[in-house]
């Protein structure tokens, strides 16, 4: 079958060699300039998995959803020292991030929050929990 296919590119006057040629021509190289400025570092993890505990936010940068309408948030936060990122579509989260982005970083809590006029709940920040380390 292979001498077949050669055979049809032969008669219809292509030659294999001036095809990949003009294919490779036309590849653009990824260049360290075509790399998103910023970066963010750590492991990422769901909310979930700092609720309610203390955290310092870093830095916040948001992208156009695909899933839905809108914008999700790339977070950059601190546990315990560690870097970590989150991301998330949590649109009330992203208001106040976007609110304090001139005091970043600044050390808050997560909490899940319970909406009075639906039965969704919502992620908010408040205050850090007072501890002898800070």
């Amino acid at each position: 079958m292979g001498d077949r296919k050669k055979e049809t590119f032969d008669d219809m006057g292509f030659d294999g060699e001036e095809i990949r040629k003009d294919k490779e021509e036309d590849i653009t190289d990824l260049t360290e300039e075509d790399m998103p400025t910023q970066m963010f570092e750590g492991e990422r993890i769901g909310i979930e998995d700092v609720l309610d505990e203390n955290i310092v936010i870093r830095d916040m940068t948001t992208r156009p959803s695909s899933f839905s309408e809108g914008e999700y948030a790339i977070i950059q936060i601190e546990k315990d020292g560690e870097p970590y990122v989150i991301l998330t579509g949590a649109s009330v989260l992203m208001r106040q991030i976007r609110e304090k982005a001139d005091k970043l970083p600044i050390r808050c809590r997560i909490i899940e929050q319970q909406s009075t006029r639906t039965k969704y709940k919502y992620y908010i920040l408040v205050p850090p929990t007072k501890s002898k380390y800070f």
